[in-house]
């Protein structure tokens, strides 16, 4: 294992109340968005996403290339795989990284991030989907939905509805060929390098 990330402990969605510790705030400024890379590659995560074209590659160099590189081989070693979206434009998130067990749910994520013909129609519902995707606590997503959508969401139905979006995900069924219907999605094999 990384002896840079040793003792690192996975996060879950950054935007609740709870605080980061401090060797977690110093690693993000290291690597950013790449430790949920790793926690995928610890299976601590069923996925993280982020964006990892040519402009995404751009930032990341910006931060500590050599820990990155580290954290890339390190994936690579334990057969993290990737969707990479080659479109231009659009939303942020075109690269999803996630270990084979985890396919299927990489594929729903691209898909509910890219199809123009929406799987999840509302958008607060489709927050709350790409969020149990990525594996973030409940109170994460409901914090993300009250902070981005000033909606406050109601204590005694929020389980019914996560339960209700988790089931939409779980019967969703969707192929690599049928994302490139709409999108340009490939199959990493293994992380490139920056």
């Amino acid at each position: 294992m990384l002896k840079t990330l040793q003792g690192y402990e996975c996060c879950y969605g950054r935007i609740s109340k709870d605080k980061q510790s401090e060797r977690a705030r110093l690693m993000e400024k290291e690597i950013g968005e790449f430790l949920d890379v790793y926690c995928v590659s610890k299976n601590d995560k069923g996925l993280a996403a982020l964006d990892y074209s040519a402009y995404g590659k751009r930032k990341f160099r910006k931060l500590n290339t050599g820990v990155i590189e580290e954290v890339i081989n390190w994936c690579n070693y334990k057969n993290v795989k990737a969707l990479h979206n080659k479109k231009v434009g659009g939303k942020y998130l075109k690269t999803i990284f996630f270990l084979e067990k985890n396919y299927k749910n990489a594929l729903k994520l691209m898909n509910i991030l890219w199809n123009p013909i929406y799987p999840i129609e509302n958008p607060i519902d489709e927050q709350i989907a790409i969020g149990l995707l990525l594996g973030y606590k409940h109170r994460n997503i409901i914090e993300f939905i009250e902070k981005n959508y000033k909606i406050k969401m109601d204590a005694d139905k929020t389980k019914m509805v996560f339960d209700q979006i988790q089931d939409v995900i779980n019967k969703m069924s969707v192929t690599l060929e049928e994302l490139n219907e709409h999108s340009c999605v490939v199959l990493l094999e293994t992380i490139p390098n920056l």
